[in-house]
């Protein structure tokens, strides 16, 4: 992302060509992506409840489809999602399910305590995805992992425990697909 380090990360989104102040903190964006993965709320009732969370005063955009893809970019800013992909489109981390190995990894690798820090979502994003060699990442390679690409039927047999030991509670396809709509 160009001028990530050298212009100050952005407090509002651009919408039909006017400013919208938003709420930058991790923990919003966070909450947001998970309620995406949320079965039991229309697709009405999430925008509604994104909209609440992010902006900050009371005049909201008046273009609803130009302000979902302006949060679709500010969520998602250095990748094509904010969630790590496995073999097949499957989801290999959730925010809530992996929270405490989240913490974990960041609290050990940059004596953040994300209980108490206070960070723009874009450097918090900077940071997860720079997180390495840590139980967090070793279980995300896990669940990601290829099966077929192992051709030891010993080591086979052992990811396919550890795969189900590790693995994230399930997303509905049609859930998939509504998501795909909004966005």
């Amino acid at each position: 992302m160009i001028g990530f380090l050298t212009q100050p990360h952005p407090d509002f989104l651009l919408i039909s060509g006017r400013e919208y102040k938003i709420n930058t903190d991790f923990r919003v964006w966070i909450e947001i992506s998970e309620i995406f993965s949320e079965e039991n709320i229309s697709p009405a009732d999430k925008i509604i409840k994104i909209f609440s969370l992010i902006f900050t005063s009371s005049v909201l955009p008046s273009s609803v489809d130009e302000a979902i893809k302006s949060i679709g970019e500010f969520l998602a800013p250095f990748s094509s999602g904010s969630e790590e992909k496995g073999k097949g489109g499957n989801t290999a981390f959730s925010f809530s399910h992996d929270g405490g190995l989240i913490y974990a990894a960041f609290l050990s690798q940059y004596g953040i305590d994300l209980t108490s820090a206070h960070l723009h979502w874009w450097r918090f994003l900077a940071l997860f995805f720079a997180l390495d060699s840590c139980k967090f990442t070793e279980i995300v390679k896990i669940r990601a992992l290829d099966l077929s690409t192992i051709k030891d039927t010993d080591q086979k047999r052992f990811i396919r425990k550890l795969k189900r030991l590790y693995r994230l509670p399930s997303v509905s396809p049609r859930m998939s697909e509504e998501i795909g709509k909004i966005f």
